[in-house]
């Protein structure tokens, strides 16, 4: 579902703003209309590893929080989800897509086609929300929807080479309709709906904010109300440079939500495809040796994805 111009430049604004602000003082992009235009070195820095202070401190400025809790996209889940008391996720997604050239590996930050709900579970009944801070179309990192494909229910899947090693096994390319969207259009999609993005092939950044939304009596996550990832780890250290008072501080503290357990049952798949794929000389299974070797829960795990990725770097 697409809802143009659902959001003004007075809800988009100060988030538009602020990232741009950011990407052209840290010479990353020069502002064009609408868009940001990469500098020629942006993506190498990106490989580098230098794109991640900038992005963190994005990732949580208030602006770009405060935009996922704007009333117009509130009311919009509200009717949409038919309940009267909606949760707003927790974790807010910045994503910023640097362009690269044709034929080169994927950029670690663009998904293949999937569905939210193994990563980040809870509520079948999540509502994502999807909000461009640049103007997208094909070639700019587009977003691409499989129409109808959240009647499926949760698919088998394949590895991949996308941000978290895998991609669903059903779809492909051809079977996507690639959405077109400009600043203040929000797109709506389930957390069956299979789903990606394209890689940026132009000389524009890609720039988007994504969230969930669901019934607040439905369960959610209970990892997510505590910890938050990246170099912050836990909410309080995300919260850290925000002012006490901010009714958006810890905004779900005192409520009485209802959690789930994460469920390891997508992990246990990924952990043991990975080494059988590996043990054939399969060079897919990379990404996912990365992921276990640096997320694996016991040691013996980490140590086995670690050797086989070395094994596998070398045949490649």
């Amino acid at each position: 579902m697409v809802v143009r111009g659902l959001l003004g430049e007075r809800e988009t604004g100060p988030a538009v703003e602020r990232v741009a602000s950011v990407l052209v003082d840290g010479e990353w992009a020069r502002p064009a209309t609408g868009r940001l235009r990469a500098r020629d070195d942006a993506a190498s820095r990106y490989r580098a590893g230098e794109f991640g202070p900038p992005y963190w401190n994005l990732m949580r400025s208030r602006v770009v929080v405060g935009l996922m809790h704007s009333p117009l996209v509130i009311e919009l889940a509200t009717h949409l989800l038919g309940c009267d008391d909606v949760l707003v996720h927790p974790m807010k997604t910045l994503r910023v897509v640097f362009p690269q050239p044709r034929g080169e590996h994927r950029l670690l930050s663009v998904p293949s086609l999937h569905q939210d709900h193994p990563e980040f579970q809870g509520s079948i009944r999540a509502l994502a929300f999807w909000v461009p801070l640049t103007s997208v179309a094909d070639g700019d990192g587009a977003l691409r929807v499989v129409p109808a494909s959240h009647r499926d229910g949760v698919l088998p899947l394949r590895l991949d080479d996308s941000p978290s090693g895998w991609c669903v096994a059903r779809y492909g390319i051809d079977d996507c309709i690639v959405l077109d969207l400009d600043v203040g259009d929000v797109v709506v999609f389930t957390a069956l709906t299979v789903h990606g993005a394209g890689a940026v092939h132009g000389g524009n950044v890609r720039v988007s904010v994504d969230c969930r939304y669901q019934p607040a009596d439905a369960p959610v996550l209970d990892v997510c109300l505590s910890d938050v990832g990246g170099p912050f780890g836990s909410w309080k250290g995300f919260f850290a440079q925000w002012d006490d008072a901010d009714p958006l501080k810890h905004y779900w503290k005192g409520r009485h939500l209802t959690t789930a357990r994460f469920d390891d049952r997508w992990e246990r798949w990924r952990v043991n495809t990975a080494f059988e794929a590996a043990g054939r000389g399969d060079v897919t299974a990379l990404r996912s040796l990365d992921i276990i070797a640096a997320q694996a829960p016991d040691l013996d795990t980490r140590r086995r994805a670690k050797a086989l990725a070395r094994t596998l770097s070398r045949r490649g």
